[in-house]
């Protein structure tokens, strides 16, 4: 993803079944709805910007059942800045994801 990217639009890298690791540039301040939906094997989600993501309850789920209510958070782990941890920890979206967090 280009550096200059601000915005992670709603199902951006939705079915990505083969994605196991992404990085997000350092703009990025918002990742929208399913914009990693379903992507059962993420395994690794490194973010380079200070500012922690803003992300909704359904940037990175998939589905574990028939009906869309049935999701569950896609869990992964979580690379930051030195500095950042804390902004993690406090913020119950990101914890529902983080398997553990390791500061870069």
């Amino acid at each position: 993803m280009p550096e200059t990217l601000t915005k992670i639009e709603d199902s951006t890298f939705g079915l990505c079944k083969n994605l196991s690791i992404i990085t997000i540039p350092q703009n990025v301040t918002y990742i929208g709805r399913w914009a990693f939906g379903n992507c059962s094997r993420l395994q690794n989600v490194i973010i380079k910007g200070k500012i922690t993501p803003t992300i909704t309850p359904t940037s990175f789920v998939e589905e574990t059942g028939a009906s869309i209510e049935d999701i569950a958070p896609l869990r992964f782990v979580l690379y930051i800045p030195k500095g950042c941890k804390e902004d993690y920890q406090n913020n119950s979206i990101w914890m529902a994801h983080a398997i553990a967090i390791f500061e870069e």
